[in-house]
């Protein structure tokens, strides 16, 4: 019987409050962010016109928006984290979308079509549609988008829940015997439909700028050293914080636990279960998570919860 591979033990207390004693570093020549996404846009388009949009002025709205809606709360782990996504798409997806396709009139360019294979990538868990009528086999699956636009909602079907990994198989014609697309991949009908979604070249100079700026950006964040806080560049203003949220917020620090290759599972489960007073299949869970992303966080409080935490882990 092989070895459960080991997982690491080396605990590390994070800030996550973002504040610091530190003076800000602000250009002068850096805008006041709007309040509403559509202002944001309008201003975006404005420096792109003037040729003096940079990075930062997508980076100004993030470091306002971003922690809103992504930073942890206190006394959870990462298992029971839950983000408000209608709040994340109106922030952030659609300011960047509107960007991309809108006119410079204002006016929306009517964007491309989609493509004809959905090719989704399941996650673990994530259900599953397969059409006993129309499927050529037991793995031709559907994901729960493409399904509930299709002709085969209305067959006999079968729900399951993917391992992971698999992949939609819609508008694949050689996994269907028949309504191999929905309605949001079916086939262009002739050349003049295909032709009026090319897309133009001020379409496409601002989708390689939402590119460019936002790889950077996701780059910058996941390789940033384990400092004390964020880059003041990322930081909120004094102006942009609501006096009265702040002297309601409490310190707000985050212990994680990193993989390493000397402990191994059963180790870091006692642990967590001894330290986190957790039941086995939190504990489970949470090491599972190390083991396949590198580290886990385990609690989001105050430096002292989170420093004693990480002394009774190590301990």
């Amino acid at each position: 019987m092989s070895s459960l591979p080991p997982v690491e033990l080396e605990v590390e207390v994070v800030d996550e409050s973002m504040e610091d004693d530190a003076p800000e570093m602000i250009p002068a020549d850096r805008f006041t962010l709007p309040a509403r996404a559509d202002a944001v846009v309008e201003l975006w388009r404005t420096k792109l016109a003037e040729g003096v949009l940079s990075p930062a002025h997508f980076q100004d709205h993030w470091r306002v928006t971003v922690p809103r809606i992504y930073s942890p709360q206190p006394n959870r782990t990462c298992l029971d984290w839950s983000f408000d996504e209608e709040l994340a798409q109106k922030l952030l997806i659609q300011p960047l979308e509107q960007f991309v396709w809108g006119g410079a009139d204002g006016s929306r360019v009517v964007p491309p079509r989609r493509s004809t294979l959905c090719g989704r990538v399941f996650k673990q868990g994530e259900p599953a549609y397969s059409c006993r009528e129309c499927g050529m086999d037991n793995t031709c699956v559907l994901c729960v988008e493409c399904f509930k636009v299709s002709a085969h909602r209305h067959h006999k079907y079968k729900m399951g829940q993917s391992g992971g990994g698999g992949c939609c198989d819609c508008g694949d014609t050689e996994a269907w015997k028949r309504d191999p697309f929905c309605v949001l991949h079916t086939a262009p009908d002739n050349e003049e439909q295909e032709s009026q979604s090319s897309i133009g070249p001020d379409v496409l100079e601002r989708m390689k700028i939402v590119a460019s700026v936002c790889l950077s950006y996701c780059f910058r964040l996941l390789t940033l050293d384990h400092a004390p806080g964020l880059p003041n560049d990322l930081r909120l203003k004094d102006a942009e914080r609501d006096l009265l949220q702040i002297l309601d917020q409490p310190d707000c620090y985050c212990t994680v636990l990193y993989n390493d290759e000397t402990h191994t599972f059963e180790q870091v489960i006692t642990t967590l279960n001894r330290v986190l007073k957790s039941n086995h299949r939190d504990s489970v869970e949470l090491v599972s998570l190390i083991d396949r992303e590198g580290r886990a966080l385990v609690k989001c409080n105050s430096f002292q919860i989170c420093d004693k935490l990480k002394t009774d882990i190590e301990t």
